[in-house]
């Protein structure tokens, strides 16, 4: 049966669907040396971790986030995309600890020297928020811009990213300001979208064309493209905390010296819960052990954030030795900083950080404060 000239263009944009379950039939396509990563309930959280098969995903469960809150509830229903996980594909590409090279001393006493792992490990990434796809890319500006990172590269250079638009925003989401979300416009090899009877696919590279080559698709229409739009607008100005980027770092260069950062400094624990768990966040430290003969030696690289007072210290003094300038730092690096080094910021709006504060410090709250209204994210 011939397609309409109207189908046929959403073929060639690469725009499908599959009515019911699609994961099943996606993950069916990945290739066998591929670990698979994805959205999985663990105890009161869901979390980004290992998956054998659909059975494994978070269906069925909605999360609700305010500062310092985090709640997973049961909604019934076989819907895949409303629990935001608690972590972020960073710690995947970029481990919290891990092994640069190691050093041995011969019977001969010659000094035998090996990097770490050499395997290249192939992760494929199943239902990633558009956050968390745009947060791997603002890494990559990192690690592998101006030089690459052996390291970083090997867990990066084979990845399959399948993302998954979020059409239920959570409260502390501010994507919309950064335009990494509600939905992905690149950075993926496949996307999908939730709708009512199944899943809108949309191909971004060749390789996610061959992961759906034996999948049950069809043409998708005009109708359910304008759906996901509708959802999508909705979404974005669904999203209070959102704001002004460029009117925001106005703001924020006008009123570094503004005695405002003492406030929330005053509750901050340096716990660094918001360095953890944001997905951009990418500072470590060098570490060297040996044994007590000095025979073997490792040099591990180990996450580090710039909220640790050890951070900032040097040889005679430190110079970010009190919580508020730690604390502003953070946040101009984040969302104003970056733009500079890289020409766009260093946040995607996942909210994560505001989720995950003990004290309910909320990262846009200096926005707010020293910008007022006017920094209010244009309709």
């Amino acid at each position: 049966m011939a397609l309409s000239k109207a189908e046929a263009e959403l073929r060639k944009k690469g725009h499908f669907f599959i009515e019911g379950e699609a994961a099943e039939q996606i993950l069916a396509g990945i290739p066998d040396d591929y670990s698979v990563i994805g959205p999985i309930r663990e105890k009161l959280a869901v979390k980004y971790g290992p998956i054998e098969s659909a059975a494994d995903l978070a269906y069925g469960v909605t999360s609700t986030e305010d500062r310092g809150s985090y709640r997973l509830e049961d909604t019934g229903k076989h819907t895949l995309g409303n629990a935001r996980p608690i972590n972020s594909p960073k710690r995947f590409t970029h481990k919290p600890e891990e092994v640069l090279y190691e050093t041995s001393r011969t019977q001969q006493g010659n000094i035998k020297y090996s990097t770490g792992p050499t395997r290249i490990e192939k992760l494929a990434f199943f239902g990633l928020k558009p956050c968390d796809v745009n947060a791997m890319s603002v890494m990559d500006l990192t690690f592998n811009k101006n030089f690459h990172d052996p390291a970083y590269d090997r867990n990066r250079r084979n990845n399959i990213i399948i993302g998954l638009n979020c059409l239920e925003p959570g409260q502390n989401c501010f994507c919309a300001t950064f335009d990494t979300g509600p939905t992905l416009k690149d950075g993926f090899d496949l996307c999908l979208t939730e709708l009512d009877s199944g899943y809108l696919v949309e191909v971004g590279s060749k390789v996610g064309a061959q992961i759906i080559g034996d999948a049950d698709l069809r043409p998708a229409s005009q109708d359910m493209l304008e759906v996901k739009e509708e959802r999508a607008e909705k979404a974005r100005h669904g999203m209070s905390k959102a704001f002004n980027l460029s009117k925001a770092v106005e703001a924020l260069n006008e009123n570094y010296d503004h005695p405002y950062w003492e406030q929330p400094s005053e509750r901050c624990l340096s716990c660094a819960n918001c360095i953890n768990v944001c997905p951009t966040c990418y500072c470590y430290q060098i570490r060297d052990k040996s044994n007590v003969s000095g025979s073997k030696s490792v040099r591990t690289r180990t996450w580090d954030a710039c909220q640790n007072l050890a951070f900032a210290a040097v040889h005679g003094g430190n110079f970010r030795p009190n919580r508020a300038d730690r604390l502003r730092q953070w946040v101009n690096h984040k969302l104003n900083w970056t733009i500079e080094q890289y020409g766009r910021a260093g946040c995607v709006g996942c909210g994560r950080c505001i989720t995950s504060c003990p004290t309910r410090i909320d990262i846009t709250e200096p926005v707010w404060r020293l910008g007022g209204e006017g920094v209010k994210l244009d309709s």
